[in-house]
């Protein structure tokens, strides 16, 4: 958990993200934050929002952001000895991408404490990797 006077503390899944063109791909950021955080999405140095025109060309086109918060989202840490509450989250979404969207996505994560960034990078899916997703077998 952070302090009451921390600024947010940023986690990724991968910061490397593989999306097969035409398909539907989710870059998400979890956040931990007392208060509640801003997000603030960014291709290069171009704020994204749902109205942003990222090279399209397509009426399949369509962003989306979601901000969503989490109870009881506790997640390790780097620290062993340390579990920090990961409450908060934003998903940016892109349906139908194109090669105009592989490139680096940074996002800003700030409250009243401060802010904190970071990177993600979108790749193109090679043709082993959508191969690999299809025959992937998953144990539960």
């Amino acid at each position: 958990m952070t302090g009451e006077t921390d600024p947010p503390i940023l986690k990724v899944k991968r910061d490397v993200v593989a999306a097969v063109i035409r398909q539907t791909v989710e870059l998400t950021v979890y956040a931990a934050a007392e208060p509640e955080p801003r997000f603030i999405w960014y291709n290069g140095s171009t704020p994204v929002t749902t109205t942003t025109d990222l090279h399209t060309n397509t009426q399949n086109r369509r962003i989306d952001i979601t901000t969503a918060s989490h109870s009881g989202s506790e997640v390790d840490s780097n620290d062993k000895d340390r579990k920090i509450a990961f409450r908060y989250s934003s998903t940016l979404t892109l349906s139908y991408a194109n090669v105009w969207d592989l490139t680096e996505y940074r996002i800003v994560v700030e409250n009243d404490y401060g802010s904190n960034q970071t990177s993600l990078q979108l790749i193109q899916a090679s043709k082993y990797y959508k191969l690999r997703l299809l025959t992937q077998t998953v144990v539960t």
